[in-house]
């Protein structure tokens, strides 16, 4: 529904009936009030479109024929001398040329306006239908489905007001993350993600002795069999430290100087059903 607006109304008072070009609230406090009594006659125009509902030239557009559009969900704004009032509708009244507003919910600052100001700004946006949610479901975050009024839960993406999570991609420009600072009270500290053209995975340590690096036992289903690297760094001296083999269960590590002892890293690329693809036309892809 579209909104009506009337921009020369003037306030009459706090009780009464409202004439024409005129409105009356029942506290000259306007963000105690909770009623709102309109004249129907400045109301000239009733639109629900482009192609609905129209009608021009009426002295009482008689409220009450359209009560879903200006019932229960309609708000009111009120605007004057640089203050803003709005006002939730619970229901409406229609008598013979004005209708009064049941009023809560109310916003907008303490002052007490003078009556018969005529430079008050007036509007109402009409109540729409409520919109349809498919799949409904606590926690999960609501996208648009392109139908009007008609919106989607989605299984894949959830939100509890703490925890994001998604089933499926999440593509971004940047990916960081930002927490309290550590060490220097308040800062902030943030670090970026680490990016690379795979699904890339690790993990690091310190290999000695016999120079085996045990990965962990999931590896054997979660990694590409030949995608593994592995960085070694001596310590203590510098000593040739070098890969004897890699599987995805374990790495055999061998030392020029004998005995092994160093820190590693491994990487992998983790198994995907559907690959990275780096390079792409974005109307093709």
């Amino acid at each position: 529904m579209a909104s009506l607006y009337q921009n020369i109304f003037s306030y009459v008072s706090s009780s009464g009936t409202p004439v024409s070009g005129s409105f009356v609230i029942n506290n000259a406090q306007w963000n105690l009030a909770t009623t709102l009594s309109l004249h129907d006659s400045p109301f000239l125009t009733f639109g629900s479109g482009s192609g609905g509902l129209q009608i021009t030239g009426s002295t009482d557009v008689n409220f009450s024929s359209y009560y879903p559009a200006l019932g229960p969900g309609s708000i009111i704004f009120i605007a004057y001398s640089g203050s803003t009032w709005s006002y939730d509708v619970d229901s409406i009244t229609d008598n013979v040329g004005f209708a009064t507003f049941n009023v809560t919910n109310l916003t907008g600052p303490s002052i007490t306006p003078s009556p018969g100001i005529s430079t008050v700004g007036f509007a109402i946006t009409a109540a729409g239908a409520g919109a349809q949610i498919a799949n409904d479901v606590n926690n999960r975050v609501l996208t648009a489905t392109g139908v009007q009024g008609a919106i989607n839960a989605e299984a894949n993406l959830t939100f509890d007001g703490s925890n994001l999570n998604i089933t499926g991609t999440l593509n971004a420009d940047t990916k960081n993350f930002d927490i309290p600072h550590p060490s220097k009270p308040g800062w902030r500290l943030r670090y970026s993600s680490l990016e690379g053209p795979e699904k890339g995975i690790y993990i690091r340590g310190k290999v000695e002795g016999d120079g085996l690096i045990t990965l962990p036992d999931y590896w054997n289903d979660l990694i590409v069999e030949n995608s593994i690297s592995v960085q070694l760094t001596p310590i203590g001296k510098a000593c040739g430290h070098y890969v004897i083999s890699t599987s995805p269960t374990e790495i055999a590590v061998a030392c020029e100087c004998g005995e092994v002892d160093a820190y590693y890293a491994v990487f992998a690329e983790r198994k995907s059903k559907d690959p990275l693809i780096v390079e792409y036309n974005p109307t093709t892809k």
